[in-house]
C-alpha cells in the first residue's frame, strides 16, 4: 500500500455564518467516534473551517463556534478526501462564494 492509502483521510468540515452549528458539531463527533472505535491508528483527520476570514462563526441560534481555521487560511494544494458543507449561508453571495 502508498503512504496515502495508510495516511488517515482528510475531512474538511465548512461552517457558514448562521449556518447550523449543531450539524458541525454533529459531524465532528461522528468522525471522532469513529476514529475511537478504530483499532489503533485515527482513520480520519478532520478539520473544522468557517468560509468567514476569521475563525468564529455565528450560528442561526445566536450562538459561536471556534472553527479550528478560515477557509482562506486552508492551503488549497493540501488534498482532501471528503468536503461536507454544513447549513446554507446567510446569504446567496456567501452561497456561491462556499461553491467556487
Amino acid at each position: 500500500m502508498s503512504e496515502r492509502q495508510n495516511a488517515a483521510r482528510s475531512v474538511l468540515i465548512l461552517v457558514p455564518e448562521e449556518g447550523l452549528l449543531f450539524e458541525a458539531a454533529g459531524i465532528a463527533d461522528i468522525f471522532q467516534q469513529a476514529n475511537l472505535l478504530g483499532s489503533g491508528a485515527r482513520p480520519y483527520r478532520f478539520t473544522v473551517a468557517t468560509t468567514l476570514t476569521h475563525r468564529i462563526v455565528r450560528g442561526r441560534s445566536g450562538l459561536c463556534l471556534i472553527a479550528d481555521a478560515s477557509l482562506t487560511d486552508l492551503d488549497p494544494r493540501e488534498p482532501r478526501d471528503t468536503v461536507i458543507v454544513t447549513g446554507g449561508g446567510a446569504s446567496e453571495a456567501e452561497n456561491d462564494a462556499i461553491a467556487e
